[in-house]
């Protein structure tokens, strides 16, 4: 079983827990996002070239990960780095909550420093039974193995 690497390639949505990814659904990915441009003339991302779980994602993870995309394609000329880096970037400001990217607290992702209070709101929206007894440390595990639950099930 392989390891997703420090900067964040390749996503989860293609190496599902973290295993190898199927080879057809992974070219198809990456054929529809590696050589083409992410924003549109007037700066807006173009939610087709987006991965699925960015794409179905807020505006600013939609532009952020399009703007660093298409920053690394210039500097790199595209491809594998380009990617990397548009993930890494979209990394820094937004967790991945279920199948859709959601900017971070002040303080940071789903960790130990988040507050309890964000642990609970986002154990709501992933619509977790019995969140309000729970402590701290219990919504952190509940909400890690609820979205590898769901990163693993597969489907959109």
């Amino acid at each position: 079983m392989t390891s997703q690497s420090s900067t964040g390639w390749p996503p989860r949505e293609l190496t599902g827990d973290h295993a190898t990814a199927d080879a057809a659904t992974e070219a198809r990915t990456l054929g529809r996002v590696a050589g083409m441009a992410m924003l549109k003339k007037n700066g807006k991302p173009k939610k087709k070239a987006l991965p699925s779980t960015v794409a179905r994602s807020g505006k600013k993870a939609r532009r952020t990960f399009a703007k660093a995309h298409d920053s690394a394609a210039k500097q790199y000329g595209g491809g594998e780095q380009a990617m990397r880096t548009a993930w890494a970037a979209l990394e820094q400001t937004h967790e991945l909550v279920g199948k859709r990217w959601r900017k971070k607290p002040a303080g940071g992702g789903l960790d130990s420093s988040a507050t309890k209070k964000h642990l609970y709101n986002v154990a709501r929206d992933l619509q977790i039974e019995g969140r309000s007894t729970m402590s701290k440390a219990q919504l952190i595990d509940a909400i890690t193995a609820e979205n590898e639950r769901r990163s693993t099930e597969g489907g959109s």
